[in-house]
């Protein structure tokens, strides 16, 4: 039987032809992701918190998330700043906030450990946790932080994540508010010392010296106002400290204090 020898390079040529039409088209390669970050901890928290001015909040991200990766401090709190709230268009993370500021605290930045610590005691962006939040309170008052100080001194007073009052740590935190500065905590130390030192109403004339402590800080006149009250209050009964105790302290507080007093 005679064959065609042409039909093999026929074959060979409609196979070519069938494989050109019904072959696929190679996809073209993704864009190429942005460029490794190489900046130093602090240079990316500068040129984070800049692309955030320029409403660049992924590249913002971007760069305090380096930063705060590579342990500076500064870069994971504005970070969690930028996630608190979503702040210039960023994301909204309320929880990844939490553990970056408890991050920052931890890293030395104090002003992170009450910020935290009010993102938990208030429980509206995140579930409250009064215990953590009083714990962070501390952390930030170790690190001198006067109104973390402060905060956990009303903690104490009222017992919120503790089992029951301690109102000797509560003095004794918002003592250590007052000598940083904060005029308030002074106040509430000479008035926990006043009222409740051994539970003798009275006892204790430290408290004057904080009400005037009071009359010193920037924010004078409200506390003032209250510690004096106190101290009239105490002559008026004739319990200690009285009015002399009283009149000490206005002395020490100097001429301006007085007239802050007498005003009051």
């Amino acid at each position: 039987m005679r064959t065609d020898r042409r039909l093999p390079l026929l074959a060979a040529g409609l196979l070519a032809i069938v494989s050109a039409c019904s072959g696929t088209t190679q996809e073209p390669a993704p864009p190429p992701g942005p460029p490794p970050l190489r900046c130093e901890p602090a240079e990316c928290n500068d040129q984070g918190m800049q692309a955030l001015g320029l409403q660049r909040p992924d590249e913002a991200v971007r760069l305090l998330d380096r930063s705060c990766s590579l342990g500076h401090a500064a870069g994971c709190s504005n970070l969690a700043g930028v996630l608190r709230g979503g702040v210039g268009g960023g994301p909204r993370d309320p929880a990844r906030a939490v553990g970056l500021y408890d991050r920052a605290c931890r890293l030395g930045f104090a002003a992170a450990c009450a910020t935290v610590g009010s993102m938990l005691a208030e429980g509206t962006a995140v579930p409250a946790d009064p215990p953590r939040a009083l714990g962070m309170f501390e952390l930030g008052c170790v690190k001198q932080d006067a109104f973390a100080c402060f905060t956990a001194g009303l903690f104490y007073e009222a017992g919120r994540g503790l089992p029951a009052r301690d109102p000797g740590r509560a003095a004794g935190s918002f003592a250590q508010a007052c000598g940083l500065g904060h005029a308030t905590g002074c106040f509430n130390a000479g008035i926990l010392l006043y009222d409740e030192a051994n539970g003798q109403p009275g006892e204790n004339a430290r408290a004057v010296e904080f009400f005037a402590r009071a009359c010193a800080g920037p924010s004078r006149r409200g506390a003032c106002a209250r510690g004096w009250r106190r101290c009239a209050g105490s002559a008026r009964r004739r319990t200690r400290p009285g009015r002399p105790a009283c009149s000490r302290a206005r002395a020490r507080a100097g001429t301006t204090t007085r007239a802050a007093w007498r005003r009051s």
